[in-house]
């Protein structure tokens, strides 16, 4: 039997014994009612029945819990299903195709890179004759030069920072040439004026 229906049979039998109970005092009462006396109410309840059937459920609540029933769940791959040999298939092409075209990518953007540096430093040279650009050529390709190729980047960079300072002082003084244009105007209607 299940613990709970040992505890379901153990209810019944209490609400049993405490309907009859009832019973018993309801005639008693209704006895009282027609007579002054009462007689005496038996005790003749049997807790050797309830005090077994705890002893029972307590002794099944602990192997139970002493001895945990562990669930094992197996997955598989079933390779013989077509279903599932396509998807593996496809994933590993899509993957290895992913990967192929990274490392391409990954290329392309360092052989961009590299082209722009070398048209930067032709272009901050005010070009070049085929003897430095086969030099050009031979630091960035055939005899590849880590330290060459970033002494030509530092100096492109540094380069084009000072053209851009030059730009901008050369913005700063012909607005300062206006402005002083502007004031001399004024200050010759000023006099022309007096």
């Amino acid at each position: 039997m299940s613990n709970n229906s040992i505890i379901s049979v153990l209810f019944e039998e209490i609400k049993s014994r405490i309907t009859s109970l009832e019973n018993k005092i309801d005639k008693i009462s209704n006895a009282e009612k027609t007579e002054t006396t009462l007689p005496a109410i038996p005790c003749e309840v049997d807790y050797s029945r309830i005090e077994q059937i705890i002893q029972q459920n307590i002794l099944e609540i602990d192997s139970s819990s002493k001895e945990p029933n562990p669930q094992r769940h197996y997955h598989t791959l079933d390779v013989k299903s077509t279903k599932v040999l396509v998807a593996i298939v496809v994933m590993s092409l899509l993957l290895n195709g992913s990967l192929l075209y990274n490392i391409h990518q990954y290329r392309e953007n360092k052989r961009l890179n590299e082209s722009d540096i070398k048209y930067r430093y032709i272009k901050a040279a005010n070009g070049i004759n085929p003897e430095e650009l086969d030099e050009l050529e031979n630091h960035f390709h055939y005899n590849r030069d880590k330290k060459k190729i970033r002494e030509i980047r530092r100096n492109v960079i540094e380069h084009e920072r000072e053209v851009k300072q030059r730009a901008e002082d050369l913005e700063r003084a012909r607005l300062k040439e206006a402005q002083a244009e502007k004031l001399r105007q004024e200050a010759e209607a000023l006099k022309g004026n007096k």
